[in-house]
């Protein structure tokens, strides 16, 4: 919340030379996860804990030269999905246009798979591009964030669970082949295999205390 709160200059001097931790997946954790790679780069990278992933689009996403907006957000595009109290002509139509709802999804997706390295990092959903668009869930990228991902200065991590322990973070991570964080010795672990600990400072006393 502090940070929040703080102008651009105030909130740059705050995260530099920190070890941060963000948990969440949304449109304000990759943008402050982007301001704290430009502060710190690779040598205090940030690392991104997710729980579930969403459809992440470039700044300037064009699926093969078409746009976006008419894609998933034009008058069209609403005929393509149901709605809540639609009439029997209006869910005959959907139902008839669900192979072209489909075959939408699955252009932008190849896009987006082309374009950034979502495989190599395990960030590709679960839910479709337009099931994800019709719950407002899709979120654009800054430019280059993958580039920070590439070098290092961001880290992403998907994980089910997390605690918080004095001034340390432990959480479950299922995928560790492109862990570069420090952890605690295992052999020095009670929990099952794939748990690490990530130390990460806490300024906040309440989330010390806590």
């Amino acid at each position: 919340m502090d940070y929040s709160a703080m102008d651009n200059g105030s909130a740059a001097e705050f995260i530099k030379g920190k070890r941060i931790a963000i948990i969440g997946s949304g449109k304000s954790a990759v943008d402050i996860a982007f301001e704290c790679a430009k502060a710190n780069g690779t040598d205090i990278p940030c690392t991104v804990i997710q729980r579930t992933i969403h459809w992440m689009l470039p700044h300037d996403a064009q699926p093969w030269g078409l746009s976006f907006g008419f894609l998933c957000f034009s008058r069209f595009a609403e005929l393509l999905v149901h709605k809540p109290g639609e009439g029997f002509l209006s869910s005959i139509l959907a139902m008839s246009l669900s192979p072209l709802r489909w075959g939408m999804s699955k252009l932008i997706e190849s896009y987006l798979r082309w374009k950034l390295p979502l495989k190599k990092y395990n960030m590709i959903p679960k839910e479709s591009v337009l099931q994800e668009a019709s719950s407002c869930q899709i979120l654009f990228l800054p430019p280059n964030f993958y580039n920070k991902v590439e070098d290092g200065s961001i880290v992403l991590k998907k994980s089910q669970c997390f605690s918080f322990y004095k001034e340390e973070l432990h959480c479950r991570i299922s995928d560790l082949r492109n862990s570069s964080l420090q952890t605690n010795d295992p052999s020095k672990d009670s929990t099952a295999s794939g748990d690490k600990l990530l130390g990460v400072s806490f300024e906040s006393l309440y989330i010390r205390d806590e």
